[in-house]
């Protein structure tokens, strides 16, 4: 199941009188329709919200929420000693 969020869009329905920045939840075959209907493929639907996402809340939402989960208190954000193990035998080795 495919599902994207959309914060802050602008919603436009004149059937409903609906002018609006709302949050719009597409789920299941709905991403792909309306990507379809945009012209885009829906990797580049997903690029283009989170890259809006990202225009708008640059700083204030997205550092602080990182710092919340990764300051101090909070989780540790390095691999543990065997995920880093397992990761960097998985990388190709140079030329010898």
């Amino acid at each position: 199941m495919s599902r994207l969020l959309v914060k802050g869009g602008r919603v436009v329905d004149p059937s409903q009188g609906i002018d609006r920045a709302l949050d719009v939840l597409l789920e299941d075959g709905k991403v792909e329709k309306l990507a379809a209907r945009m012209g885009v493929s829906r990797s580049q639907l997903y690029a283009t919200a989170l890259a809006s996402l990202v225009e708008r809340h640059r700083e204030d939402l997205i550092t602080s929420r990182l710092n919340e989960i990764y300051g101090p208190g909070g989780e540790e954000s390095s691999l543990d000693r065997e995920a880093a193990l397992l990761q960097s035998r998985s990388l190709p080795r140079g030329r010898q």
